[in-house]
Order: C-alpha cells, then structure tokens, then sequence
C-alpha cells in the first residue's frame, strides 16, 4: 500500500467532501438549498484546483515544512467550506433564531491553493537523509559486525524459526557456550538477519558485562528504548495518525477495537483499497501495528479475532509527546489545565482534545477552540446538562462528539448545528431520537448509550442521513416506514444496526438495508404473516444476533434460513426444535454459535451432521438433558462453554476427540457436567494430550 502524506489524507478527505457536494442529487439537505446551489460552481472550481496539486503531494519526497504547509492550507478550505455550508444551512432555517455564521469568500483559499501549486510545480526537492540511517550510539553497546564463521548457519536457522514462531506466550532465549565459540557472533547474525529486521520493527542491543552498573545499565536500556522514537518516524503515515490517536485513550485503558475502528474512520485517517469495506482497512491497519508490536492484543473474540487492545504505557508517552510537537491533538485532565484559554492558544488552530467534561463547558463559554474538529471525553460522570443550545457554537467544525462516558438527560436540538458531525456517542435516558439530528447528513457513526432497556421509534427523517454506516442504539429500536414516494428510504451504506425491531418476514424493511454486516434484532410474532424473517436477503451479512423477546415464541414452527455469508450466530429465546439445527449446520462459513435462554428447546441433541467451520459453541441457560456428538462433528472446535444448563447429564465423551479443542468451560453448579469435563481432561492427558484445559467457572456474569 502506498505510503500517504499527512497532507494527502486531508487532501483526500476535503476532496472526497467537495464531491459530494458537487455530484449528490440523493441529498435534499443539499439539493433544496438555494444557496448551496448557488456556490457550486465555486466549489468546482475549488475540487479541480486540488486535483491538480493532488499529483505532487502524493509523488513529492517527504520535506516536512512544505507538508505541514499544504495540510494547514487544506484545513483552512475545509473550514472555509464547513462553514459556509452551516451558515447555508442556518439561513435556510426560518425557525431558526440563531444566526451568526456568515458566509465566507473562496477567494482567499483558492489564491494560497495556488500559491501552494506554482511553489510545488518549481520546486526542486531536496533528498532526505536515508530512512534507515540511525543515530550515533555508544560504542559499549555497538552491535558487532557480523563475522564469517564456519558452522554457525544451522543453529542460526534453529534459532531464527524460534524467534519468529507463533508462541503463545513471551519467550526468552539464552546462548551459553565457552568463550571464543562465537556467542556474539551468532546474536549479532540474528539481530541483523534480514527476516527478523522484517519480522521485528523494533529491535534493541544492549551489553551487559560481568561487573554492571544498575544505573549505567538503565541509561543503556533508554538509549536503546530512543529506537521506538526513530521506528515511530518511519511508520508509514497511514499507520502513523492511526496510532498517534491511541495516545489520546486513557492510561492502561483497554480500547475496543470496534469503537477505535469507528473513530479512525470518522477521523478520515483510512483510505479505500479496493473493494474492501474501510472497516476492513482499518482491521488490516489495526493488525499491522499489532504485528509491529506497537500495540497489545488485551482480549480476543470466540474466532480469534481482536476484541480489545492497549498500549504500553512507555509507547503512550511516546505518542502523547509526538501528538503535542506536531499539533496532533490535546491532552487534558482534570489536573493538567487551569482554564481552557490557557490550555488551547487561539492562534494554535488545535483540532483535536481529548479531555472531560469540565473543559467542554469552559470551551462552551469562551468559545476558545473554535476550531476543534474532534472532541472526546473518558471520564465518567454521571449526571452532565447538554440543554443550553448556546453551548454547541463555538464546535461548529466538529467531525467527532464523542460523550459516551458522561450520562446527560437529554439530547439538545441544538445538534442539528453540528453539520459535519461524522461520529456521536452519547450516554442518555431519551426514549425519542430528535429528528433534527436526522439533518446530520455526514454522520457515519451513531451510538447511543442508554440506561435501561425500552423501545424507540427513530423519527420519520432517518433516510436523510444517508452517509450512516453504524446504529447502535442499547434499546429496541423501529424504522419507520417509507410514506414518501421518492424517497427509497434505502440505507446503502449501512454496516451495523442494532437493536432493530422486525415482525414477520419483514422483507420490505431487509431490503433497505442490503450492504448490512452486523444485525442485532428483536423478532416479533405477525399475526398476519406465519413467517420467519427474511435473513436471506441480506447477502453481505457475517454476525446476527437474534432474540424473541416474548415469554412464549411463536417461532418454533416455523421454517428458518440464514444466508450463507453468516459467520457468527446468536439465537436467545426462539424455542427451536433441536431438528432445525440441521440448518444452522449447513452455513458454509459459522465459526461462532451462541444458543442462549431456551434458543432450542427439548430433551436431547444429536449432533449428527457436521459443523464445518466451526471455533466456538457456546450453550447457556437450555433444558437439554442428553446430547450426542462425536469429534467429526466440529473438525476445527477450539472452545466449548456450558453454562446453566442444569439437567444435562454430560459431554460427550468424543468431544474430547476434537484435534483442535483448547478450553472447555463449565458452570460448577452441573457436579455431572463438571465430572465428565475432568473426565474427558484425564483421558486426553492418559494420551500424551496436555494442551486441552478446563475451566470451572463460579461467578459467570462476564460469560454472557
């Protein structure tokens, strides 16, 4: 992948914009307003002038003084452009009150746009030192040439496969041998061997003699710990913003890779590959640094996948330190500002924070970072008022509201100012979504946190957020139906809902969202249509997490089909007959299957087909009392969990069989199920197999 500027991820962004605002005939936040109409002929103008400088950024060598440069000019025509579209947006408000953003002029931004082109066109580049070139280091800690010694290659080879093996935990490996057989030539023939240079992106050599200073000793060690500093430099610069921005998380914190890949996306930092979706860029993204050792996998998925991951702490400093020299974002606590004035300069143009509550408020009274582009808050706070309209002007630019930790009452209809919001994360007690925010028609990501379970009817105007591509919503949510003929009310770039409610086959409301990949939903009986939902139709669909929520489902007698794309399955509530999991058996590509709260309902399993891809199987809370399987069943099973399964009598005992099993886990109030666990561990570990572990679980709230 080809290595992008700073300044060419803001070009791609604004451009990316300017097209939408140039082609979009879908839009008719943009296409009934006359003045946006009116400017687009500047717009244009203002898209082929960066296309033609988008040339140069992108083949010119790095000179960090004229890509600081052309970002800072990008972001002030983005800003030039974001505002003029609020102030487009607020005078074609007429209930609006609130008037007091004026339309700038294009004039200026195209004149430095230019300026900036004529200097790249006549500009002879000059070379940078080589991107491998390292720092002068002291010579007690040199890296020794490597020597040519007869006999070294196949322990080389030996302990180059150890080095870069799969090993599950953190290993060290030892050299020992008398002076003079080449100890150190060997450890220098490693470090420099070109598949652990790939392999490694960090690497440290550091002598330690028989007679050591501690003191001398740790100065050694930081002076190597400066290479993280040197590899953070030449991190490509699609990796580098990624992964400044996990600075900004808290201490210790374990992120959620799915709210980091939501905000990377928001923030403009992944780029398209093909036809690869851009969360899907930004998995591969996520894996590279993981990869790098840069970030630290904190907890993994039932398919292995990344759930969670931190960052060490001594890569934090790093990345805080580098995020405050080039203005990346800023940090805040409580502790760590006196007023906002003091913190943020005016002239400073900061565009990210990262902060509390606190300092929302004061930003809110003194308008002092206008123009903030993101802002995320990580401290919890129970009770937070975001009632006062006044206090979203001075966050005109915002791109990312992110408040999920702080618990507000209510959701302002002030929101609506918030025009080119592509991410809001709220906690609130609201059981009614403002249609005015449905007018934030650049929104990608909606997440709404809530305190209780209820329903929502999201208002009638949800089609005009037409960019969206992840609802999460912690209630049973209902779209509504499509009353207006020209509208298609069709979400296209919807990748995630949850918790949507359905009834019946509900074909009409699958079909507008067909792009969809992950699908919480809450089935409902249809007095009308004797049907299960059409899952079928949703060809691009890999989780689905389904629940009956009525006391007695009415879902048992009906026919079930999943599509074919499925990968990961939740079932609670629907009371199947244990002959339907034939179906289930026959999607080519699940790998996790949860049955949880009578799912499948009856006395006995007989397991007889085959799961073919199948990692995970978790069973909760089922009245199975017999169940039969054998180890071709789940070929490439690495996870059993039973839980509240209280009259079951026992695993089979050829589960124990599965070449591929890791962990069984149990609930210690089944004695029967416990004692066939041990069981089926004691004969595995009677054939030489040790690997298999059992895990006897007493408190198993987290296993939900």
């Amino acid at each position: 992948m080809k290595d992008t500027s700073m300044a060419n991820t803001s070009l791609c962004l604004l451009m990316e914009n300017l097209k939408q605002l140039i082609c979009c005939e879908t839009n008719p936040l943009i296409n009934n307003n006359p003045f946006v109409q009116d400017k687009r002929p500047q717009i244009l103008l203002l898209y082929q002038e960066l296309e033609s400088i988008k040339t140069f950024v992108t083949d010119m060598e790095k000179s960090r003084n004229l890509e600081i440069r052309i970002r800072d000019v990008v972001e002030e025509a983005q800003d030039v452009v974001d505002l003029f579209l609020t102030g487009a947006f607020i005078r074609n408000n007429t209930c609006m009150t609130i008037c007091d953003a004026h339309s700038p002029s294009f004039d200026s931004v195209l004149e430095e746009i230019k300026s900036v082109k004529k200097e790249l066109m006549g500009r002879k580049m000059v070379l940078q030192p080589p991107a491998g070139a390292l720092p002068r280091r002291n010579t007690s800690n040199a890296i020794p040439k490597e020597e040519i010694i007869v006999g070294l290659d196949d322990d080389s080879i030996v302990l180059v496969e150890r080095l870069a093996g799969n090993q599950k935990q953190l290993d060290v490996i030892s050299i020992v041998g008398m002076g003079g057989l080449g100890k150190t030539t060997l450890a220098a023939k490693l470090f420099n061997d070109p598949f652990i240079v790939y392999r490694f992106h960090v690497r440290a050599w550091v002598t330690v003699s028989q007679v050591y200073n501690k003191k001398d000793l740790l100065i050694s060690l930081l002076t190597s710990i400066d290479t993280l500093a040197l590899s953070l430099d030449h991190l490509p610069q699609h990796l580098r913003d990624c992964y400044l921005y996990v600075g900004g998380f808290p201490e210790d914190c374990k992120i959620p890779v799915r709210r980091l890949i939501w905000l990377w996306i928001a923030e403009g930092f992944i780029h398209e590959d093909g036809q690869k979706p851009l969360e899907e860029v930004a998995e591969d993204y996520l894996m590279d640094l993981v990869d790098r050792n840069l970030l630290i996998v904190a907890k993994r998925r039932p398919n292995g996948a990344v759930k969670a991951c931190r960052i060490h702490d001594l890569l934090r400093e790093l990345c805080l330190k580098k995020a405050t020299e080039e203005n990346f974002f800023k940090k805040a606590s409580r502790s760590g500002y006196i007023s906002s004035s003091k913190f943020i300069s005016f002239a400073d143009k900061q565009r990210r924070v990262f902060a509390d509550s606190n300092f929302f408020s004061e930003i809110s009274s003194d308008h002092s970072a206008p123009y903030i582009r993101s802002f995320l808050c990580f401290n919890k706070e129970w009770y937070f008022s975001l009632g006062v309209n006044r206090c979203f002007h001075p966050f005109l630019l915002l791109r990312v509201l992110d408040l999920q930790t702080i618990h507000t009452p209510t959701i302002p209809l002030a929101l609506e100012l918030l025009l080119h919001l592509r991410h809001l994360a709220l906690w609130s007690e609201v059981t009614r979504l403002p249609s005015s925010v449905c007018n934030l028609w650049n929104l990608q990501t909606l997440i709404l946190k809530e305190n209780y379970s209820g329903f929502m009817k999201l208002p009638e105007n949800m089609a005009n957020m037409v960019n969206l591509r992840h609802l999460w919503i912690e209630m049973i949510i209902s779209i509504p139906e499509i009353r207006n003929p020209t509208n298609s009310g069709v979400f296209y770039n919807l990748q995630t809902i949850s918790m949507l409610r359905l009834h019946g086959r509900a074909e009409s409301l699958l079909k507008r969202i067909p792009n969809i990949r992950k699908l919480e939903c809450a089935v409902y009986d249809d007095q009308k249509q004797d049907a299960f939902p059409s899952f079928v139709l949703l060809n691009h669909l890999e989780t689905l997490k389904m629940i009956q929520p009525e006391v007695e489902s009415l879902l048992s007698n009906k026919y079930i089909s999943f599509p074919s794309s499925l990968k990961k399955l939740t079932l609670s509530g629907c009371r199947f007959p244990w002959l339907d999991m034939s179906t289930i058996q026959r999607l080519p590509n699940l790998e996790v299957l949860k049955l949880l709260n009578f799912a499948f309902e009856g006395p006995s399993w007989n397991t007889g087909g085959q799961f073919h891809q199948l990692k995970f199987l978790k069973l909760q809370n089922l009245d199975i009392q017999q169940w039969s399987a054998y180890s071709m069943s789940f070929p490439c099973l690495k996870r059993l969990v039973l839980l509240e399964c209280y009259y079951l009598k026992g695993i089979p005992d050829e589960v124990g069989d599965i070449p591929t099993l890791e962990m069984i886990d149990v609930d210690k109030r089944n004695d029967s199920v416990v004692k066939s666990a041990n069981k089926i561990q004691e004969d595995q570990q009677a054939m030489g197999n040790y690997e298999l572990k059992i895990n006897v679980i007493r408190f198993f709230t987290s296993m939900r």
